[in-house]
């Protein structure tokens, strides 16, 4: 009678299952097709469907966009009082605003004399929160390559630290479910909580916008955390001299220590080689540019005839192309460590083991878990030693990429304890 089927050589990619209701059974006369994500939804809605055939007995119809269940549950209520569903649903639409242009409205199945009734338009498929984030991401492919990675990244986390979650429907999911995973995902780590709701929040915008879903996003209802913002201390001119001192080969004291070191981690930090990390240093503390941007950047991206670098929007984090002032300092630096011969297509930072050996920078400059490290340090000490040098605030904000100054003003500058004499020592510091 009624039957449940997979959609013949893979079907809807969102909702593979079929329920076939035969044309004896429809209002249209016609057979009609119900898709559905999972068989068990698919078998739920056939068995509904067949115990509703078998209330309303001989004669009954099935429309499209008609939930079967709903339908029996009307006709119970209605026992006794004499009343039709369709004289039900006419009564309660008088009493309804814009019941008029409702019952003028064409309905499929209308008999003659009878006044029509428009016919419920059919909901979205249900669409799984997994099918969601590719949608999504196919959506926004044009932007840059590093947000598309930073985003997938964190989406990842989110499903990979909350099992089952991928598979649930997104229309489902309550704020108390999402609130829920956050806080699975990133129990201590706000602002990773915060990337994770905004994420989550744009998947629902687009859904909704694309008519994926019919619910409301659950997003609004849940605020994102409070994060407050640590205070950046730009890097002395003596920090910056270690740093660049740093980047050399183990030496003889490392090289002892690892024989002896507790753990592999321990000994491979200890051995790493730090040589040729300047030209990085460098383009971080006398450009500002992101260290994701830096690992990016080939040297042909640098013109020291008109001394420009040149951002290209593959490799902003923005998406967006820029154009840095290239500080005499930094040439100074870009010059002496270029290795020789090398092509102008050549990353200037190479990728190999570049986290260790960073996280060997660090630990031979005098940085550990009792002195931190704080992030994009040096981007924060350029802004600050570059207006004390007197730049403009303006040209400073097209070298970093900031839309506006306003970040510049509240966070990227620090000139607590920072003098022209220190900007000018550190604009200072060239290649030996």
């Amino acid at each position: 009678m009624i039957n449940v089927s997979k959609a013949p050589g893979g079907g809807h990619t969102t909702c593979p299952w079929l329920v076939i209701i035969p044309r004896r059974y429809s209002a249209t006369g016609k057979r009609v097709y119900r898709r559905f994500a999972t068989k068990s939804r698919a078998i739920t809605f056939a068995e509904q469907t067949r115990q509703h055939l078998r209330t309303a007995g001989e004669g009954a119809r099935i429309g499209s966009g008609v939930n079967p269940a709903d339908a029996s549950a009307a006709a119970t209520l209605l026992e006794g009082t004499g009343l039709s569903l369709t004289a039900a649903v006419r009564t309660l639409l008088t009493l309804m605003p814009h019941a008029a242009a409702r019952m003028s409205a064409p309905t499929a199945g209308g008999g003659a004399g009878e006044e029509p009734v428009a016919t419920p338009k059919p909901e979205p498929p249900s669409l799984t929160v997994e099918q969601a984030i590719s949608a999504h991401a196919k959506a926004k492919s044009h932007q840059a390559p590093i947000t598309q990675e930073n985003r997938a990244t964190r989406l990842a986390t989110l499903l990979s630290r909350n099992p089952g979650l991928a598979g649930r429907a997104l229309d489902t999911l309550t704020p108390a479910d999402i609130e829920h995973a956050l806080n699975t995902a990133w129990p201590n780590a706000p602002s990773a909580w915060n990337d994770g709701h905004k994420h989550l929040t744009a998947i629902y915008n687009f859904a909704r916008r694309k008519r994926l879903i019919s619910s409301d996003s659950p997003m609004p209802a849940i605020d994102p955390r409070h994060t407050a913002e640590a205070e950046i201390h730009p890097l002395t001119p003596d920090a910056l001299r270690t740093l660049f001192a740093a980047c050399r080969q183990p030496n003889a004291r490392e090289r002892e220590e690892a024989r002896h070191a507790p753990t592999g981690y321990d000994r491979r930090l200890l051995l790493q080689d730090t040589t040729g990390l300047q030209p990085y240093i460098a383009l971080c503390a006398f450009a500002g540019i992101r260290p994701t941007e830096c690992t990016r950047l080939r040297w042909q991206d640098i013109d020291f005839e008109d001394s420009i670098i040149s951002i290209r929007a593959r490799n902003s984090k923005t998406g967006g192309a820029r154009h840095i002032e290239l500080h005499p300092t930094l040439a100074a630096w870009l010059h002496a460590y270029r290795p020789p011969g090398a092509h102008p297509t050549d990353l200037i930072t190479p990728p190999t083991q570049l986290k260790w050996r960073l996280r060997a920078l660090r630990t031979r400059a005098g940085y550990s878990p009792a002195n931190p490290w704080q992030d994009d340090a040096l981007r924060h000490t350029y802004a600050t030693y570059y207006l004390k040098a007197g730049g403009d605030i303006n040209r400073l904000q097209l070298n970093m990429g900031h839309a506006n100054p306003r970040l510049l003003y509240t966070r990227y500058t620090n000139m607590a304890g920072t003098t022209r004499a220190m900007a000018t020592d550190y604009w200072s510091i060239t290649p030996p």
